[in-house]
């Protein structure tokens, strides 16, 4: 995520510089390299370098596909094509990627998903030289040292607090001195670059893009879409590996639905859309996602698949109603010239929101998991009847049907019955999680509808006078 972020800007002005196609075409390459040296990957280390380069390509294929398809198509349709492209990248690929990555990792090894993804991806390489156009050159275009370098601060250090306050190494977690150096880092390389590119011709970071209410709008339900979808993702895997314990192609079977479900309601919107203004159509998308998030607290681990199934679906059904449109709605009122721009925004905000929103979640999942364990295991009275009565049947089970021995069998029997109350602690610290994302959310929709609200009185008094 880090060297993805980094490499924003850098491949949208190699892009004005030297040609969308061409930037396009080697950021393939090097994306699918970072493949392949994951599927030759064999210890941490290897698998870090090798994700990273692989960033560095995504870096350039992320903002690139937005603005090659802003480019490409006419204003008019614009808004229908991204919202088809999003719900083919994030919907349908997503779901084909859950089906083979879990089946190749239980039934070969994790390196067979990554030499999968390296056969796709080279008639992408051909596809990209033979049908598409290159774009004009702007050769005269000076390349920024100092704002990409506080850029990448900026970036670096934001994601260092993310990924560092809670690591066991930090010790004093938000209060070490790391975090205060990054603190005071992130904050003056931000108060450096924003001026700095406000007063340059040809900004690095064009931050003037947000004087527009819609790009300003589209950008943030941008980065509240991207924080439930990346956490839906994450902890709906730990969920069903680390505390229902299923095999990883079933996993992979049940989370293909996500893709599914995310991919036709985003298919949905492209005739919604046509009906129905995009600010509402968002609004309700966001709304849906806030519902979902409020009704994930009811999944426990005695839930059947329906039950969290549906609610996971819903989520994906209020993304895909919000993410796309909200791309459209940031990038309307913006001429295709700054569209490369444009794009560096709506990638980072996605991403970064997703990091945010997964790394926040798990935050709290790791906080509140403390507090449900201690709840749980105070209620549980070793001596009660009820108790007593389970921990017997347990026992007589482990020896009669396992064929544990009678003095394996009790040890056993209280091991199985502690676990069992932490993994349902660390469901409900799921559900609190959630239920916190669903109050930001909301209050994305609120600020949403004011925005809505205010745009309205403006034109209704532009046409009074």
């Amino acid at each position: 995520i880090m060297m993805l972020g980094i490499i924003l800007p850098l491949a949208v002005f190699l892009a004005q510089r030297y040609g969308y196609k061409r930037v396009f075409f080697w950021g393939t390459v090097v994306f699918l390299l970072g493949t392949l040296l994951n599927s030759f990957a064999f210890d941490y280390y290897s698998v870090l370098v090798a994700r990273a380069l692989g960033g560095i390509g995504a870096g350039a294929l992320f903002p690139l596909s937005i603005a090659i398809i802003d480019k490409v198509f006419p204003k008019q349709k614009v808004g229908l094509a991204i919202t088809l492209y999003v719900g083919l990248v994030f919907g349908f690929g997503s779901s084909l990627g859950f089906i083979i990555g879990g089946y190749f990792v239980q039934f070969i090894n994790w390196h067979a998903p990554f030499l999968l993804c390296l056969i796709v991806g080279i008639p992408s390489l051909f596809l990209t030289h033979f049908l598409h156009e290159e774009t004009p050159l702007n050769t005269h275009l000076k390349f920024d040292k100092w704002g990409y370098i506080f850029f990448v601060t900026f970036i670096a250090s934001i994601l260092l607090i993310l990924n560092s306050a809670k690591a066991e190494w930090n010790t004093d977690g938000w209060n070490s001195t790391f975090m205060w150096s990054c603190y005071f880092l992130a904050c003056l390389s931000l108060a450096i670059l924003v001026p700095l590119q406000l007063r340059r011709k040809d900004p690095l970071i064009s931050f003037a893009l947000f004087k527009r209410n819609s790009f300003l709008i589209g950008c943030i339900v941008i980065f509240f879409v991207g924080a439930p979808l990346y956490s839906t993702q994450i902890l709906s895997v730990a969920f069903l590996d680390a505390d229902l314990g299923y095999e990883k192609h079933t996993i992979g079977i049940l989370l293909a639905t996500f893709g599914i479900t995310l991919g036709a309601s985003t298919a949905l919107t492209v005739f919604l859309s046509k009906i129905i203004n995009v600010r509402i159509l968002t609004l309700i998308g966001m709304g849906i996602i806030t519902i979902s998030c409020f009704l994930t607290p009811s999944i426990s681990i005695y839930s059947e698949h329906h039950q969290y199934l549906w609610v996971w679906n819903l989520r994906m059904i209020g993304i895909g109603l919000s993410l796309g449109p909200a791309t459209a709605l940031a990038l309307s009122e913006l001429p295709p010239v700054v569209s490369g721009a444009a794009a560096v925004f709506i990638t980072l905000f996605r991403q970064v929101g997703g990091t945010i929103g997964s790394l926040w979640t798990e935050v709290v999942t790791t906080q509140r998991n403390i507090f449900h364990q201690e709840m749980f295991g105070a209620q549980v009275e070793s001596m009660a009847p009820a108790f007593q009565s389970t921990f017997t049947h347990l026992k007589d089970h482990l020896v009669h049907q396992v064929g544990a021995l009678p003095a394996e069998a009790e040890a056993l029997a209280r091991a199985l019955l502690e676990k069992n109350i932490l993994t349902q602690a660390h469901v409900a610290s799921i559900g609190d999680a959630f239920f916190l994302l669903g109050i930001a959310t909301l209050l994305s929709c609120i600020g949403l509808i004011l925005e809505m609200s205010l745009s309205s009185i403006k034109k209704l008094g532009k046409n009074t006078l």
